[in-house]
């Protein structure tokens, strides 16, 4: 369950976990043991720290459980304001003063593959990377003109891993390209495949496109 909480002058979201999967309650060891409010706590703190832009950490907490992982957790952040990427593209892509629509198009498609190549380049993998998981800030330097600032969030599910595997990168991929609005046309889903493998051959993005095509 998550809840928007307002406190004073700001606002709170929190999220609680009441129940455990049943292999988490039998485990005694390994990551199934840290509770979904602890691992998604450890992933807004480690994405932080590796200078991606995701809701600020207010705070978490679980129950008591010595043995395996605590049946309820929850965990605090700060509202991140703005629409989801899905509401921000619905009506099709934004006009803004000094640019033809083309150019704020463009720049999108490549700030967005720029931000998703490095998450993974880093390591990461999201698992739920879908338009609705990805809100549109203001971006915080006004003098830069820019279209705005994606955060990340959901981040409950987020790995780590030290050689990147395809089949994550795959995974977060489809589930941009599946929801994303039908103002994203096929033409500007190639070019962000074109901006995330700057380097690769067209057989080899083509090869990537059909795995994606087939992975939802």
């Amino acid at each position: 369950m998550t809840y928007r909480v307002v406190a004073g002058d700001e606002v709170w979201y929190v999220k609680i976990h009441k129940a455990v999967p049943l292999k988490s309650m039998l485990a005694l060891a390994g990551p199934l043991v840290v509770s979904p409010g602890h691992r998604e706590w450890d992933s807004v703190n480690m994405l932080r720290r590796s200078g991606f832009d995701v809701p600020q950490p207010v705070a978490f907490g679980e129950s008591i459980n010595f043995f395996s992982c605590p049946r309820s957790s929850f965990i605090v952040t700060r509202e991140v304001i703005g629409p989801s990427l899905e509401t921000f593209l619905a009506d099709g892509y934004p006009e803004m003063p000094g640019r033809t629509q083309h150019e704020v198009k463009l720049n999108i498609v490549e700030d967005l593959a720029g931000m998703v190549k490095r998450f993974h380049s880093a390591g990461y993998y999201h698992k739920d990377l879908y338009c609705c998981h990805l809100i549109v800030a203001v971006d915080e330097h006004e003098e830069s003109g820019r279209w705005g600032q994606p955060h990340l969030i959901d981040l409950e599910r987020v790995v780590r891993e030290r050689n990147p595997a395809e089949r994550w990168i795959v995974k977060d991929l489809a589930a941009l390209h599946f929801s994303a609005p039908k103002a994203v046309s096929s033409r500007d889903r190639w070019r962000f495949l074109k901006y995330y493998f700057p380097s690769s051959s067209f057989d080899s993005r083509r090869r990537i496109a059909k795995k994606i095509e087939t992975k939802m």
